[in-house]
């Protein structure tokens, strides 16, 4: 249609438009002086019309003659065409440039216009005839050329486009008020006559619809002019268009009202400055409001709602500018009004358009809410019972979506909650939702109050729920706000009995926001949550009992949405009850916990049940819900084993997450219930099983067993009181024996010797054991080919697993129990994993059983390194195997002694030799052996395999062998030393033997000890790795004369401090600087008298002799002597974890004012020692590990040390510091006896305390639980010593050469060892205290603090984070070996802190142990004994090493003169002497080092009844004599002139001349070898000169 309009309006304007776009066209090729320069020329045709136009208005303005006023009107409407012709073409910019008269004329043609149509309306009776009359002016008629009011519509409609002057010149004209009096007018227009259309005329239709196009466009540009609508004020006519709006109409003139509307609307966006004030004083919004309430309003509902709309479209736009209209809105109740009309709309739905208008309307009604003048003021932190406490109050972000109209907000509530329609519900919500999301500040500004929409939420539809649900979990996540009003309002829709549904979508929403945060648990509690969650679970327990009769059966009788109702509860209360006593005491006082309890045995809710009773289990006061629980574990049938492992699971989680728990579960007993249950199961694994074991699968035994033990060890991490109660009380006997009655082994506590001869077999092929070793490290039968393997070695191989595995703490690599608490997560956790398979078949491949944990992967077809470690894997803290129970190996041994021997051994003989084999490559670690050694796992060994270390034919006898011998070299006690060298000679020295000993020759020839045994014993004393175990301390130049005459390997005690482990570990000395505090007690003397006492006491440490106080720092200086050997830096990038040396710590006693006054540490990445003596805080603690390069500081100096700092080397590291006059302090480092540097350092300062207050200082080796970083550091401290005192060079080397292994403190130094003369290096009073690994003892804290001082206990607690009251957990205090010495208090030792990342050792080798049973003489009994060459040399090598490694060994040599009875045997077995014998001789001697070359003779009594006793060597082969000779002449012409100085002294005092000229007298030599003599002869004259030797 609109392409006709246009067509005919092309045609009535005789081509205009064409004529138009034809001179626009052809302007650009015009010439000459007409045309424009401007951007949109005009032609000539144009040009002339408007200098006609203007010609025309000039003279209508100054007629010439006297016009009437038809004449000049006539004149008027004949310059229309050409206006309408001429403003086409020209642009805006050029009106009034080429038409100046153009205002003029524009209020001419206006005020033209408003005069006809007053006449018009004048002239008729009635508005139905005046509007009729108007209309027809206005409107287009037929004749061509008439000069119609149409025409005159239309220029004004163009010229209102110009500019703004022209709509002033339309005010002052009248124009707006009587456009708005005819839109008025127009309400009554009767309907338009149907005539018939040809093709060159428009309906009427069309025509009234031209019109209203034009009309409103000409409104539209009046509405958004200021002066117009001042002009409507000044006449009041915008109440016309108020009127309007609010009267009805007949539906053909609707157009002409929504024009009332759309202009109030325009006004409101535009104008609406100028009309304010018009619309508050002449109250047209409640007039307007008060049409529509008025009975004889016939409006419909839907109109009504439309003139709401556009009242909060002009309210929103004058909220900004005035709160008048606002308020007048408010004042007219129009808030109420309007939820009615919305409410009664609803009931009227009709159709899809409602649903528009209703989501338009609703949206509009949002955005009232943030209209208004003033900002609302943000209300006070709320006042609440509980918080979050990262809650704080939003403010408004200025954005424009700030609420400022509560009254709108609360009507959008209102409707929300009366409406019923689905769309209003939803969009209604959605709005108040958008409304709150929009700014965080916008909740508390609404009063922070949604409890409207709670209240009815359970009326509402499920997915608003959900929606209102998630608008409650936004406060909580975003807003961090506990929302009290809108949860009461939960909790009472919880206690009623409507839908489940609801009940369901509310428990959900509390498992949501109770994940967020803590403080939610407490806010429930406050607000009664517990109790209604308990009447939800009491009725679901009810509901279960009726409807599930047999506890194991799934429920399907019962209702699916109860049961889902049921867990969401069970979940939601284990979130309230997870780490809060508080909850827990309310659920228990409740009734909760007995319900929990009560729902347990059936099997539908058990996982949900017992997480409930779990997490009562981790709060405080859990002891009662454990010890139900474990008795739980023995109420079912012996057979059913689904509840037990559910429970099992679920302790194992409990056991992970609290060491509180840990604690519960060694207080009830748990131990002991978990080994009974272990020992119920009695003959489950036998072949066949015995009863009731024949129902149950084999596998799902297995399962349980690991289960059991799975807990035992968890039970025991890291809680060394658990794992000594074990020990002690439980023990792992009790446990190894409870394991054996499960039917899979022997009742053998020994080994038993095999019947058939094990030699015919190689074991020690791979493939004769491959089978047991995949079987071992996968668990996975599939992978067993042979049906021929014994079931009984199956099993027995899965127990051995189990024991290895407690052994190194990596049994536990199961999934965490409830790592979620969604049921979901804890029944996946709790049933899935570790499913048993359902059938006996070796190879299954169901799905069920591919899940289970002995099927986790397939190795079938993998290599042998693959799959052994397939499935095997070591905790987060080892990076190689490390034995956390020892007693665990002991079981595993035992299990391996104990494995079933069937008709055919050798599969039994395989599968020992295989787990022997992997007990061997577990001890291959100097750690696990020395943890194994210090167990006595050595006095196992030799009770239990006697018969395998006796039998070199046995096929366990190379691997034990290795096992002891290993272990031999660290600890070996004396009575497994003795019964090792007497095992097998009971029946060699029997008295029959000896009466009848001529009758058994093969018994008496025999040696007592076996040659076997002797190659033992080298073994035992062979060093394996020089680099690694052995260092050489020699001083030949002592400064105190202190010397060892033959080297010695120092095999020092030390405690181990592994970061990898747990992060820390350290020796805690409490009370450095003990200080006394005086308390004043009554007294009652004689006679009733009362008097003051003063008592003196000591706040810390000990003093044995009352010596009083000590002062610290000392006053003049003092010096801190330490070993300590680094096993591994670790690697450099990543490594920032400092050695701490010492650092000491000082506090105002009973203050947390902690500073560091003191820190000695090692920098690992470039092994610099950093020495400290700044002051900072405690809480700063590691500002030591921070490194720079810059160091200006005068409290802190830096030594370069990093080539002497070397890995696997005992160092000995001395710091003196000197105290000097003003900055002239110093510290002097000594590193291995010799003075590396000298550097300025301020001395620690001296404290200021206050008057009754004291100083409190401690110290520490090492790095504190605070102090916690996971490194690769690891580094043993040996003895240390801090002395008061500025020790000499010269002290220092003696303190040096005294070695690791000096136990003492130097206060019986040998000064002079001729005259065996002994002197203290410095007084013993000055020693402030001197730890030695070696000297340590075990207590607990309770006895401690009865023992020494409760101060100290306090602190020693606080690092190990218990009570000081406790009494179980063991604590291992290294003694200040100073303390019972004269002087000031001293600390009581070094406290170890730390549980596996610290260990300590004390060896004590076989080279060692031999001392108590015999010493060298036993040695030299063995080489009387050897009766060959073999025998002699291993009894000649044992005697060397033994000697190489014990210095007190060889002092009682040179004291007894053993070496003549040495010489006397190698004289009676000279025929058995060889090369061998030779080389061990000069070892013995020392000519011979293999760590060190060396030509210096250090035992020169072997030197002298050995090598230079040449009766010995006569017998021997000419080869060796020649060798022995030549080794000699070696001697003798080394180039060290130092040795030769010695050397000569000692050939001059055995008189070595004499000697070699009576064996060249004597002639028993041959010629090669005389020449070699006289060689040495030659050498001795020449080089030492001596008078006597020549004339000899």
């Amino acid at each position: 249609m609109s392409k006709i309009i246009k067509s005919f309006l092309t045609k009535r304007d005789g081509g205009g438009s064409s004529s138009s776009s034809s001179a626009t066209t052809a302007a650009p090729v015009l010439s000459g002086g007409i045309i424009s320069n401007s951007a949109n020329s005009t032609s000539q045709d144009i040009i002339l019309t408007l200098t006609h136009l203007r010609k025309i208005f000039f003279e209508y303005q100054r007629p010439k003659i006297q016009w009437t006023q038809q004449d000049k009107n006539d004149r008027l409407y004949s310059t229309i065409p050409m206006v309408i012709k001429v403003l086409s073409v020209l642009s805006n910019n050029e009106w009034e440039e080429r038409f100046p008269e153009l205002s003029e004329y524009s209020f001419t043609l206006a005020k033209l216009l408003v005069s006809e149509i007053r006449m018009r309306a004048d002239k008729e009776p009635n508005t139905n005839a005046a509007s009729q009359a108007i209309i027809e002016y206005l409107e287009m008629n037929d004749e061509t050329n008439s000069l119609s009011g149409w025409s005159l519509l239309r220029s004004l409609k163009l010229l209102s486009t110009g500019p703004n002057l022209i709509l002033d010149k339309f005010a002052q004209a009248s124009l707006p008020s009587t456009f708005v009096k005819c839109l008025s007018l127009f309400f009554d227009l009767p309907d338009i006559s149907s005539n018939p259309i040809t093709n060159d005329a428009i309906s009427p239709k069309e025509k009234r619809i031209l019109l209203q196009q034009i009309f409103f466009q000409l409104l539209s540009r009046i509405a958004i002019s200021n002066s117009c609508v001042e002009e409507l004020t000044r006449r009041d006519d915008l109440s016309l268009l108020f009127n309007a709006i609010s009267s009805n109409c007949p539906q053909r003139n609707k157009p002409w009202r929504i024009q009332a509307s759309d202009m109030l609307l325009l006004i409101g966006k535009h104008t609406l400055q100028s009309a304010i004030q018009c619309i508050h004083n002449n109250k047209h919004i409640s007039q307007c409001v008060k049409n529509l309430r008025q009975g004889t309003c016939d409006l419909s509902l839907e109109d009504m709602a439309r003139v709401y709309e556009t009242l909060i479209c002009l309210l929103i736009e004058s909220s900004s500018l005035s709160s008048s209209l606002m308020d007048d809105f408010r004042l007219a109740h129009c808030y109420v009004h309007l939820k009615d009309i919305i409410l009664r709309l609803e009931n009227e739905w009709i159709n899809d358009e409602s649903e528009k208008f209703f989501a338009r309307f609703i949206t509009l009604l949002g955005d009232f809410t943030y209209a208004g003048f003033n900002e609302l003021k943000l209300p006070p932190r709320p006042e609440t019972l509980t918080d979050i406490p990262t809650f704080t109050m939003p403010q408004p972000k200025k954005t424009g979506f700030i609420v400022r109209n509560l009254s709108a907000f609360t009507i959008l509530q209102s409707i929300f909650q009366q409406s019923t329609h689905p769309f209003l519900i939803n969009i209604t919500f959605d709005t108040i939702s958008s409304v709150i999301l929009a700014d965080n500040a916008n909740y508390f500004l609404c009063g922070e109050n949604l409890s409207p929409l709670t209240e009815v939420l359970y009326d509402k539809p499920n997915d608003v729920q959900l929606k209102i649900y998630d608008l409650l979990e936004f406060i909580v996540f975003q807003l961090k706000y506990i929302p009290h009003r809108e949860l009461v309002n939960l909790s009472i829709m919880l206690k009623s009995n409507s839908a489940i549904r609801n009940h369901k979508n509310c428990v959900k929403y509390l498992i949501h926001i109770l994940k967020f945060n803590n403080a939610l648990k407490e806010g429930l509690r406050d607000l009664g949550f517990i109790e209604v969650l308990i009447g939800r679970l009491h009725h679901f327990a009810t509901l279960l009992k009726e409807s599930v009769q047999d506890p194991n059966d799934i429920g399907d009788n019962m209702d699916q949405d109860e049961k889902e109702l049921g867990f969401l509860v069970m979940e939601a209360l284990a979130l309230l009850l997870s780490h809060n006593p508080k909850n827990a005491k309310i659920f228990r006082e409740h009734g909760g916990a007995r319900l929990a309890h009560n729902i347990i045995p059936y099997r539908l809710c058990r996982v949900a049940a017992l997480t409930v009773v779990l997490h009562l289990v981790l709060c405080t006061g859990g002891e009662d819900d454990t010890g139900t629980l474990l008795g739980l574990i023995h109420t079912a049938k012996l057979e059913e084993l689904e509840m037990k492992s559910v429970i099992l699971k679920g302790f194992l989680y409990i056991l992970r997450e609290s060491h509180r728990t840990r604690t519960v579960f060694r207080k009830v007993g748990g131990f002991v219930y978990i080994v009974s249950l272990l020992i119920s199961m009695e003959g489950c694994l036998s072949v066949p099983p015995k009863h009731p074991w024949t129902t149950v699968s084999r596998h799902e035994i297995l399962s349980i067993i690991r289960l059991i033990l799975n807990t035992l060890t968890v039970a025991m991490r890291f809680e060394p009181g658990n794992a000594r109660l074990f020990e002690n009380e439980v023990r792992w006997q009790s446990l190894y024996d409870a394991v054996k009655l499960l039917g899979c082994f022997t009742n053998e506590t020994r080994l038993v010797d095999s019947n058939t001869s094990s030699s015919k077999f190689d074991y020690a092929s791979k493939h004769n054991y491959d089978i047991f070793e995949q079987l071992f490290y996968s668990l996975d039968e599939r992978i067993i080919s042979s049906p021929e393997l014994p079931l009984e070695l199956i099993n027995a191989c899965h127990i051995a697993r189990c024991f290895h595995d407690i052994a190194l703490d990596c049994i536990d690599n199961c999934s965490k129990f409830a790592d979620d608490y969604t049921i979901d997560k804890i029944s996946q956790s709790l049933v899935s994993k570790n499913e048993p398979m359902k059938s006996e078949t070796l190879i299954d491949n169901n799905e069920d059983s591919a899940n289970s944990a002995l099927f986790r992967q397939s190795t079938f077809n993998m290599p042998a390194t693959t799959r052994a470690s397939a499935t095997f894997t070591f905790p987060s803290y080892m990076e190689e195997p490390i034995i956390v129970y020892p007693g665990a190996i002991v079981c595993f041994l035992q299990i391996i002694s104990c494995i079933p021997r069937l008709v055919d051994e050798q599969y039994s003989n395989r599968l020992q030799y295989f787990l022997m084999l992997t007990l061997k490559n577990l001890l291959k670690t100097d750690r696990n052996l020395q943890i194994m050694a210090t167990y006595g796992f050595s006095q196992h060994i030799l009770y239990i395999y006697e018969v395998a270390l006796e039998n070199e034919n046995h096929h366990l006898h190379t691997s034990v062998e290795y096992i002891f011998e290993r272990l031999a070299a660290f600890i070996l006690p004396v009575r497994t030393l003795r019964q090792f060298l007497r095992m097998g000679i009971e029946t060699i020295i029997s008295p029959t033997l000896l009466v009848n000993s001529s009758k058994d020759v093969s018994l008496i020839n025999k040696s007592f000890v076996p040659l076997n045994r002797i190659k033992c014993l080298v073994s035992m004393t062979t060093l394996r790795d020089i680099r690694r175990e052995t260092q050489v301390l020699t001083v030949p130049n002592s400064p105190l004369g202190t010397s060892s005459g033959i080297s010695s390997v120092v095999s020092p005690s030390f405690v181990e401090f592994n970061m990898g482990i747990e992060g820390f570990g350290a020796l805690l000395l409490p009370c450095l600087s003990p200080q006394s505090t005086t308390s004043s007690t009554n007294v009652v003397g004689n006679f009733g008298m009362v008097t003051m006492a003063n008592d003196v006491n000591l706040q810390g440490g000990m003093t044995l002799t009352n010596g009083g106080e000590r002062p610290f720092p000392p006053q003049y200086g003092m010096t801190y002597s330490t070993w300590f050997n680094v096993e591994k830096f670790g690697p450099v990038k990543d490594n920032v974890h400092p050695i701490r040396l010492l650092s000491i710590i000082r506090n105002t006693f009973n203050r947390e004012d902690y500073k560091f006054v003191l820190q000695v540490y090692i920098y690992p990445r470039d092994k610099s020692l950093l020495v400290s003596t700044q002051e900072h805080p405690f809480q700063d603690c590691h500002n030591d590990s921070i490194y720079v390069d810059d160091i200006k500081s005068d409290g802190l100096v830096k030594f370069i040390c990093s080539e002497m700092m070397i890995e696997q080397k005992w160092t000995h590291i001395a710091l003196v510091w000197a105290k000097g006059m003003l900055k002239n302090s110093a510290v002097t480092l000594y590193i291995n006896g010799k003075q590396i540097a000298v550097q300025k350092l301020h001395y620690i300062n001296n404290m200021t305390v206050p008057p009754g207050n004291s100083v409190s200082t401690f110290a520490y080796i090492g790095t504190l639980p605070v102090q916690r970083v996971h490194s690769n550091v690891q580094w043993r401290q040996g003895p240390c010593f801090l002395i008061e005192d500025i020790l000499s060079s010269q002290l220092i080397a003696a303190m040096f050469g005294a070695g690791p292994n000096y136990i003492g403190s130097f206060q019986a130094v040998c000064i002079d060892p001729i005259n065996d003369i002994f002197s203290p290096l410095f007084p013993e009073e000055r020693i402030i205290f001197g730890l030695h690994p070696a000297s340590f003892f075990e207590t607990t804290l309770s006895h401690f603090k009865k023992l020494y001082n409760k101060n100290d206990a306090k602190l020693i607690a606080k690092q190990l984070n218990m009570p000081t009251n406790e009494s179980t957990v063991p604590i291992r205090i290294l003694y200040n070996i100073a303390a019972p010495y004269s002087g000031p208090a001293r600390t009581v030792g070094g406290v170890v802190i730390g549980y596996l990342g610290v260990r300590i050792f004390v060896p004590n080798p076989v080279s060692k142990t031999i001392e108590y049973i015999g010493g060298p003489y036993v040695m030299l009994g063995l080489i009387a004994m050897s009766n060959d060459i073999e025998s002699f040399y291993a009894s000649v090598k044992a005697f060397v090493c033994v000697l190489k490694s014990n210095k007190q060994m060889q002092n009682e040599l040179l004291r007894t003169r053993a070496y003549q009875f040495l010489g006397f045997l190698f004289l009676k077995k000279r025929h058995l002497i060889n090369s061998h014998i030779l080389h061990l001789t000069c070892t013995l001697v020392g000519t011979i080092d293999t760590i060190r070359e060396s030509t210096a003779i250090t035992n020169p009594a072997a030197f002298e009844h050995l090598l230079c006793e040449f009766e010995i060597w006569k017998g021997a082969s000419v080869d060796i004599q020649k060798s022995l000779f030549e080794h000699l002449l070696d001697v003798y012409l080394t180039s060290d002139t130092q040795n030769l100085m010695l050397n000569q002294r000692l050939s001059q005092k055995i008189n070595l001349m004499s000697r070699l000229l009576h064996l060249l007298k004597d002639g028993s030599i041959n010629e090669s070898t005389r020449l070699i003599v006289v060689s040495l002869i030659r050498v001795l004259l020449v080089t030492y000169k001596n008078t006597n030797d020549i004339l000899k």
